[in-house]
């Protein structure tokens, strides 16, 4: 049985932990080290501070200088920051959603999985919608956005991008993992018929496992059979061997983190430069 687990970031079978790598990839993209991720009680025998800070500065501008109106690349900016903020957030939800699962009942640990799949689920919807505003600028202003990535570091992040931009994007060959979870799973649900084949392929096959988790509070309980349909539809979208599937649902998890913090580059990057250039259609 495949379930989300350690961090919430890897799709792994029993008696495994979650993918070193993949929690390397989230530090990366949130700018701290992988020790941050845990709860401050696995680190230091103690329990979490409520009151961690974190620097930061709030900056006033124009807003008619980083979105003139006579500048193609205002409107995908203003959308790119939208979608960024949205994919920041779902970010650290999904980190601080399973900090700490040792006290978990077995209906706790089915509630807390399905959340954390449903919240990458999100991500990929928004990171979809970010992709598709890069798309946009880099499409009217290549060269500016070249010039404004000017360290190491931008570039990469911009490479990074473009290419996800390329598979992301494609019309031809199979979608995406971030493509099936937006448009299948994510923000549109599957229609009739393809839940019907869907159920009735696994079910047959001995699959799916008839579970809810039922609570008197409103909001606790989990139908966990709809998970599992939810898994197996993006599975079967993916396509390949079924017993493959939980290493390339974690791949893709460690791939939209990655992305993520390559995306939250940009907005700062396009604000340089709205402020000291111009672009042409």
């Amino acid at each position: 049985m495949m379930r989300i687990a350690g961090g919430g970031f890897a799709l792994i079978t029993k008696a495994t932990h979650a993918s070193v790598k993949v929690l390397g990839r989230i530090a990366s993209a949130l700018k701290v080290s992988m020790a941050a991720l845990f709860p401050r009680k696995s680190r230091e025998g103690s329990t979490l501070e409520p009151n961690a800070e974190a620097a930061a500065v709030r900056f006033k501008f124009d807003v008619r200088l980083l979105f003139p109106s006579n500048e193609p690349f205002a409107m995908p900016l203003a959308r790119l920051m939208m979608a960024t903020d949205d994919v920041r957030h779902l970010q650290r939800l999904l980190i601080v959603a399973r900090n700490d699962q040792s006290a978990a009942t077995p209906s706790d640990r089915a509630v807390l999985d399905a959340e954390v799949g449903h919240l990458f689920r999100l991500m990929c919807g928004h990171l979809f919608e970010a992709i598709g505003a890069f798309a946009a600028i880099d499409d009217k202003c290549r060269e500016l956005l070249d010039v404004a990535t000017s360290d190491a570091r931008a570039k990469d992040a911009l490479d990074r991008t473009r290419r996800a931009r390329q598979t992301l994007l494609s019309k031809k060959g199979k979608r995406s993992l971030i493509h099936v979870a937006r448009n299948l799973v994510g923000f549109h649900y599957p229609d009739d018929q393809l839940l019907r084949r869907t159920l009735d392929k696994h079910e047959w096959a001995g699959h799916l496992e008839g579970t809810l988790v039922l609570s008197p509070f409103q909001g606790l309980g989990r139908y966990t059979v709809a998970d599992q349909i939810t898994m197996f539809l993006i599975a079967d979208e993916m396509g390949g061997d079924p017993k493959d599937f939980p290493q390339k649902y974690a791949e893709a998890i460690g791939d939209a983190i990655d992305l993520a913090g390559a995306l939250a580059h940009f907005p700062q990057f396009e604000a340089k430069m709205s402020a000291s250039s111009r672009c042409t259609p």
